[in-house]
């Protein structure tokens, strides 16, 4: 009797007739197999189901229907629908990989590797798919309440007079002071060694015989104004001293068309508005000086508004720190040779002052805010 049971076959063995309860799936290999004894017998499915029997007596039997809907399946839509399921698989995974930096932007692709339990190659693969990139987060000063609205009003104030007096960026002595190290910034990233083998060089990072020097330099139009280096411990009266006594030589070499009428910038260090430091500014400078309690109010916590500090001590303290520094002196003759080496190209400073315009349109454009995280 037909056994109707679509999850059982009959199998003939010695003339008894048995039932033998199947699973409904395979595994891919068997599925394999099927298809291939299938074909082997010419497409008779019973031919087929004995023939299996005998080639793989230890796997599980199917019955006749099974190999018809096997090879119906791979005749009409052959692997389509594997290939569909792995590609639907692939775009879910994906899918993950991206909602997991959506919500964290700043999460390691080792550590999206180990939360998912898939490579870190695989990770990388699927960013780069999605056209994101990696970049490196910029450290900015805090701005305090009532920063942002300064920024402005001071970016405002240059970009009018830019506008309505030809040359005025370059007609101000952009001023700041840097404290250079012994160990200093230096970014490891950028240090190489180019040979066929492996030198294994080092480089110190710390030292017990510690030292520092304390620099002053300016810009007016493109000169460089220094170095001049100060005492460690920087009060009014001190830089009274050196605007009165010091300064005046360091500007004997700017064109006097550059050095007739120009402005001083100053940042708001204290020992820049002290009373006596004041007192000299008015004098020599009279409404001509930007700084704290200024005929023009300096902006605090502003290192982007500074040719000074976004451009001059990054490229004075790359060439200084590009090999090990071991004496004070060693420094300072380092920190010279470097302001030399950029008297060589003027042109870069002119244009580190021109970019002043393009940066304060950014900055009244995000309202006083930091703009350099955006370029």
């Amino acid at each position: 009797m037909k056994n109707k049971t679509l999850s059982c076959h009959r199998s003939v063995s010695d003339g008894v007739t048995f039932t033998i309860i199947m699973p409904r799936k395979f595994s891919n290999e068997e599925y394999a197999d099927i298809h291939y004894v299938y074909g082997f017998c010419d497409g008779n499915a019973e031919a087929s189901v004995r023939e299996y029997g005998r080639r793989f007596p230890a796997k599980r039997l199917p019955n006749a229907q099974v190999f018809i809907d096997t090879h119906r399946r791979f005749r009409e839509l052959g692997l389509r629908n594997h290939h569909d399921q792995n590609r639907n698989n692939i775009r879910g995974r994906n899918n993950q990989i991206l909602q997991l930096f959506d919500v964290n932007r700043q999460l390691s692709t080792r550590k999206a590797a180990q939360q998912l339990q898939i490579s870190q190659s695989r990770v990388w693969r699927t960013l780069r798919a999605d056209h994101r990139k990696s970049f490196h987060l910029q450290p900015v000063q805090n701005l305090h309440p009532g920063d942002a609205e300064r920024r402005v009003t001071f970016c405002e104030w240059l970009l009018h007079e830019s506008e309505n007096n030809h040359g005025f960026l370059h007609k101000i002595l952009w001023t700041d002071e840097a404290s250079f190290t012994r160990r200093g910034v230096v970014n490891y990233h950028n240090l190489h060694v180019w040979a066929h083998d492996n030198p294994h060089e080092i480089r110190p990072r710390s030292f017990q015989n510690e030292f520092s020097v304390n620099v002053w330099i300016g810009i007016l139009h493109n000169n460089v104004c220094g170095p001049h280096f100060l005492p460690p411990r920087l009060n009014s009266e001190l830089f009274y001293e050196f605007l009165n006594t010091s300064l005046p030589d360091l500007l004997e070499d700017v064109p006097l068309y550059w050095r007739n009428g120009s402005w001083i910038q100053l940042d708001g260090a204290p020992a820049h508005y002290g009373l006596i430091v004041r007192q000299w500014l008015n004098t020599n400078y009279p409404q001509r000086w930007i700084g704290r309690l200024g005929p023009v109010l300096w902006p605090p916590r502003s290192p982007d508004l500074n040719p000074l500090d976004f451009y001059v001590w990054g490229m004075l303290k790359d060439k200084v720190y590009a090999t090990p520094v071991n004496t004070r002196e060693q420094l300072i003759l380092k920190i010279e040779e470097a302001c030399n080496e950029m008297r060589q190209n003027p042109l870069q400073i002119t244009r580190a002052i021109d970019s002043l315009v393009r940066r304060c349109r950014r900055c009244i454009a995000v309202n006083g805010h930091y703009f350099e995280q955006q370029n």
